[in-house]
């Protein structure tokens, strides 16, 4: 339905607001009146305000696939294995077995496939993307209180610490 301006009927009106527009469509993949930037930035925004939506996932995947953005597309299938993890093992399947071109392309493929069993964590290495809105990737453990070796109950932090570096207030070492 076209909103005609009054005295201007051959004006063509502009196109709907995605945020509003995308409500009316049922299909994963978007026609092409909504291949632009305005639809993209609403997915994504959909995606990082809520990672469980896999319908948003999947426009944004296949909407960048369309537009030719091979890296992009890559990087939103690492935020779809992201947000399913372990689960959805055949759309998963299905994602890596329809992007395996733009996978390649970006050298990403290798590391899909692999975690098509496990999934991926937010915190994966393997996935670090600059593009990604959910990937937080984190080298090193996640251990932040570790027993000292030695250290008992009976220990204090006097016993562990070698004070001997302090320096009086003349500024020599005492």
């Amino acid at each position: 339905m076209f909103v005609r301006t009054p005295g201007r009927p051959d004006a063509v009106p502009a196109a709907p607001s995605p945020e509003f527009g995308l409500a009316g469509i049922t299909a994963i993949r978007l026609p092409a009146q909504w291949h632009n930037r305005a639809t993209l930035r609403c997915l994504e925004s959909r995606v990082a305000r809520n990672p469980a939506d896999l319908v948003s996932h999947m426009r944004r995947i296949w909407l960048l696939r369309d537009i030719g953005q091979a890296a992009a597309a890559a990087t939103a299938a690492i935020d779809l294995f992201i947000a399913v993890q372990d689960k959805g093992l055949e759309l998963r399947q299905r994602v890596v077995r329809t992007l395996a071109a733009e996978l390649h392309e970006c050298n990403c493929y290798q590391s899909l496939h692999d975690a098509l069993k496990a999934g991926l964590s937010w915190h994966d290495p393997s996935a670090d993307r600059a593009e990604s809105l959910l990937c937080r990737p984190v080298l090193g453990s996640f251990d932040f209180i570790r027993r000292l070796p030695g250290s008992g109950s009976a220990a204090t932090i006097d016993d562990r610490f070698d004070w001997s570096l302090e320096s009086d207030e003349s500024g020599t070492k005492a």
